[in-house]
């Protein structure tokens, strides 16, 4: 809960500095676009849900499905295989609609 307050109290500082200071690093017209403010609230909310899936699934595999440690390792190596040939896919796929190779 405090970790909670913390940030809230945080954020109310970067406010009020990107509204005091002449040259923001964020401008605060920004958040005026809505279509702007929802896209990063969606893609704060995805990168967040995308990076707990590394952290809950081994939870998960223990506590519900009573796996030992190494079989949880064992179970996670076709997601870390499959995201590594997709990842490459991927990369391969964004390089050649970019730079046209």
């Amino acid at each position: 809960m405090a970790y909670f307050f913390g940030s809230l109290l945080m954020t109310g500082f970067v406010i009020i500095r990107i509204h005091l200071t002449a040259e923001p690093f964020i401008r605060p017209e920004l958040f005026y676009n809505k279509k702007y403010t929802l896209g990063l609230i969606i893609s704060f909310l995805v990168s967040g849900i995308g990076y707990s899936v590394f952290f809950l699934s081994p939870l998960l595999l223990s506590n519900v499905n009573k796996l030992e440690p190494g079989l949880i390792g064992f179970s996670l190596v076709p997601a870390a295989i499959a995201s590594a040939v997709l990842g490459l896919k991927g990369g391969i796929l964004a390089d050649s609609k970019v730079y046209g190779t």
